[in-house]
């Protein structure tokens, strides 16, 4: 089992990309693109075109940990259209709900 840092943001990486790349090609983005410290254990996760698939990437403390989630049915909701920059943030109520296959709406009234 393992630990995610209860500190730890979660950050979504707001363009679409081909998830066909393992930790090596997503830390070049998270350092690249994201400029992010890879070390503090925050989240980055990455959909790709068809949001039918998700990879999440974090440091747990002795290794980086890939999390791969597919949709059998349907995609995850795009909260990206129209947004400005390279990642959002979304609580952890938030993430759980994205990961489930909810709709839109029902992730951004999470916020409340």
């Amino acid at each position: 089992m393992f630990e995610v840092n209860p500190e730890a943001q979660l950050r979504i990486y707001t363009k679409p990309m081909d998830l066909r790349k393992g930790a090596r090609g997503l830390l070049v983005i998270i350092q690249t693109q994201i400029k992010a410290n890879l070390w503090n254990g925050d989240l980055f996760v990455f959909f790709n075109r068809q949001c039918s698939l998700v990879k999440i990437i974090f440091w747990d403390g002795t290794g980086f940990m890939v999390c791969t989630k597919r949709l059998l049915r349907g995609r995850f909701a795009n909260l990206f259209q129209d947004i400005e920059g390279n990642t959002i943030h979304l609580t952890p109520e938030q993430m759980r709900i994205l990961l489930s296959g909810a709709r839109p709406k029902k992730i951004l009234s999470a916020q409340k």
